[in-house]
Parts: structure tokens; C-alpha cells; sequence
């Protein structure tokens, strides 16, 4: 049930990165076509972009955590025995989960402090900047438990599949 919930979420964050993907490509494609068509400058689209961008990093970044399929190097856990591979693999799963663990603590007292503070072009809060890196968190922390929990038994070598 637990890993069902979590692969369920990082479904949800799939979703959010492809459409975060979709509103950067017709922000700025608005912005090139009023800038460069109709010689009117929107401010507004290069906000939505970079705002949309950061949700695609966080959420993105989240989900891919989820399928084990982010950037790692790999070299040390190729050479350790099976044992030793589990336990690298456990070691660097707690360290992402007390780093996750830290980095959204600190969020939750920061995001209030931006939270008066609007975005010029898009009239919103600046916490809408914080809120996918807490939910990155929060979910990467649900994974780590995850695989600690139960390691899935495709990916022994580490936290990543080598392949």
C-alpha cells in the first residue's frame, strides 16, 4: 500500500513536470510573438517560465528519484560485493533522507517570510517558488522510507539501476 501510494504520487509529479514543460514553451512562445510580431514586450511571460521551470525541477526531479532513474556515479558500488552494495545504498538513502528532511524544514520558515512578497509580473505570492522544493521533499523523504523500508529488488547495486 505505501509503495503504491508513493509511485501513485510520483505519477501526479510526472504530470505536473510535462504540463510545467508545456506552460514554459507557451510562455515564451507568447512572449517571442508579442515581442517580436506586435513589438509589445510581456513581462509576465518570462516570470511564468521561470516559475513553471522550477516546478519542472523539483517535481521532475522528485518522480525521477521514485524510478531510480536520476544521474549517479556508479564506479564505487560496481565494485563492492553484493552486501556492501546494499549497505552503500542504504547509507546514501538515509543521507537524501535527513538532506530532504533539513532543506524542507528550513522551508517551512521561509516560505511564509516570502510569502508577502509578490511576484511583479504575475501578481502572485514568491512562496509559489518554494512550495514544489517542500513537496520535493516531503515526497523524496516518502521514497527514501520507502526503499529502506523495502528495497526494490531490480536495483540492488545502489540508488540507481546500472545497466
Amino acid at each position: 500500500m505505501f509503495a503504491r501510494v508513493d509511485r501513485l504520487l510520483g505519477r501526479v509529479e510526472f504530470a505536473i513536470a510535462w504540463l510545467s514543460m508545456a506552460v514554459i514553451a507557451g510562455s515564451l512562445a507568447t512572449g517571442v510573438v508579442f515581442r517580436g510580431l506586435l513589438a509589445h514586450s510581456l513581462a509576465w511571460t518570462s516570470e511564468l517560465a521561470v516559475l513553471a521551470l522550477v516546478w519542472l525541477t523539483f517535481l521532475g526531479g522528485s518522480a525521477l528519484y521514485k524510478e531510480r532513474a536520476h544521474i549517479a556515479v556508479d564506479a564505487l558500488s560496481l565494485v563492492l560485493p553484493p552486501r556492501g552494495r546494499r549497505l552503500l545504498a542504504a547509507s546514501l538513502t538515509v543521507l537524501i533522507a535527513i538532506t530532504v528532511t533539513l532543506v524542507g524544514w528550513r522551508l517551512l520558515r521561509l516560505i511564509p517570510l516570502q510569502h508577502g512578497r509578490p511576484i511583479p509580473g504575475l501578481g502572485l505570492p514568491r512562496s509559489v517558488y518554494g512550495v514544489p522544493v517542500l513537496w520535493m521533499c516531503a515526497s523524496m523523504l516518502l521514497s527514501s522510507i520507502r526503499f529502506l523500508v523495502a528495497p526494490p529488488p531490480d536495483a540492488p547495486a545502489g540508488i540507481v539501476a546500472t545497466g
